[in-house]
């Protein structure tokens, strides 16, 4: 039997095995790929669980270890949101979808699990050299949102965000540069613009758009107003949301006492700036299609 015929005879067989083998190998990368991903979304969803509160994974762990694995933790997150940043305008499977073609969605950015580790381990006097850097990344984060989310919710989380930094400034016992103690102070933000608001040394609110009025406290209550467009309609127009906000002496954070809300083609309607009474009153002063109407609230908690 010559070379050639061997060669012709056998080399069906030797095909036929190099494509099992082929499809084994393709098979066997396939669930390797598989297994990775299935590891990386356990870590994804280990990384927002409870670690460093009270009975966390990590709490009973040295603080040295402690520290750390937080450094860890944060890090993952982060290099997680800048992928999806990335990765904007790559994909467009509509809000609903895992993507937004023009942002990210409140998942991808990870706030609330990076806050939430921030200030637990904070808590717990462990803190990262870096701590403001890491803040300025989650507040980052929110510069790609979609235009779907409205002003209100934005807003919301960036002063969130901002408190975040003061209560871990207020837990170092580091004061603001600038705060004098002595009435309404202003100080400015270092992370996502807006201001930060003392009455008396106390810290108040972060704001990112309030106004106040020329009259905004009588010492012990402040209040202020949030303008802000929370929906649009192309036949009724745009929905304007009025919020009065106040804060008093004893409050954990501030109290919203007025809001009214309307689109444009319902009716007109504007809300002053609060001014605050000597015994502590809001006094919420409106227009509603021309007509002026002014009302007392108080600060109920």
């Amino acid at each position: 039997m010559t070379q050639n015929t061997v060669t012709e005879r056998l080399l069906p067989f030797v095909n036929q095995q190099a494509d099992e083998n082929s499809e084994k190998e393709e098979a066997l990368a396939m669930a390797e790929a598989l297994l990775e991903e299935k590891k990386a979304q356990r870590l994804r969803a280990f990384t927002k669980e409870n670690l460093f509160g009270e009975g966390g994974t990590f709490r009973e762990l040295p603080k040295d270890e402690q520290r750390e694995l937080l450094a860890v933790v944060l890090t993952f997150l982060e290099e997680e949101t800048e992928k999806y940043i990335d990765g904007i305008g790559q994909y467009s499977n509509g809000i609903f979808g895992d993507r937004f073609p023009d942002g990210i969605s409140w998942e991808q950015a990870n706030l609330e699990p990076r806050m939430k580790h921030l200030l637990e381990a904070a808590k717990n006097d462990i803190f990262l050299s870096d701590w403001k850097k890491r803040v300025t990344s989650i507040e980052r984060a929110t510069h790609y949102y979609p235009p779907i989310y409205s002003e209100k919710v934005i807003r919301w989380k960036c002063e969130k965000i901002q408190e975040t930094a003061v209560k871990i400034e207020q837990m170092l016992g580091e004061t603001p540069e600038g705060l004098t103690g002595s009435g309404l102070e202003f100080v400015p933000s270092s992370i996502g613009g807006g201001q930060k608001v003392y009455l008396n040394g106390q810290f108040v609110t972060t704001t990112v758009n309030a106004r106040f009025s020329d009259s905004p406290t009588n010492g012990e209550v402040v209040a202020w107003l949030v303008v802000e467009q929370i929906d649009y309609c192309n036949i009724r127009g745009a929905q304007i949301s009025c919020k009065v906000f106040a804060w008093k002496n004893g409050l954990e954070e501030p109290e919203q006492v007025f809001e009214d809300h309307a689109y444009s083609s319902e009716r007109s309607f504007s809300v002053d700036a609060p001014k605050v009474s000597k015994d502590g009153k809001v006094i919420v002063s409106t227009r509603v299609n021309g007509e002026e109407s002014t009302r007392e609230v108080s600060v109920t908690r």
